[in-house]
């Protein structure tokens, strides 16, 4: 995995964890300066990240 792949899986890690702390998806990609297309173009690689995703809007809908 190249530097700039672990880059996007850090950032989007941190996303995540926005995520379940109750910001929305749209507040937590502002945060970290990451566009939409771009996460979702990352989470539909990768099974497990999109995994990670639908848990942590759980959490977050259930803390709301």
């Amino acid at each position: 995995m190249g530097k700039k792949r672990e880059d996007k899986a850090l950032v989007i890690q941190e996303i995540l964890l926005l995520i379940t702390e109750g910001k929305s998806l749209r507040k937590s990609l502002l945060d970290v300066k990451m566009s939409s297309r771009t996460f979702f173009q990352e989470i539909e690689k990768d099974e497990e990240i999109e995994k990670q995703f639908v848990r942590a809007c759980d959490i977050r809908q259930r803390i709301l």
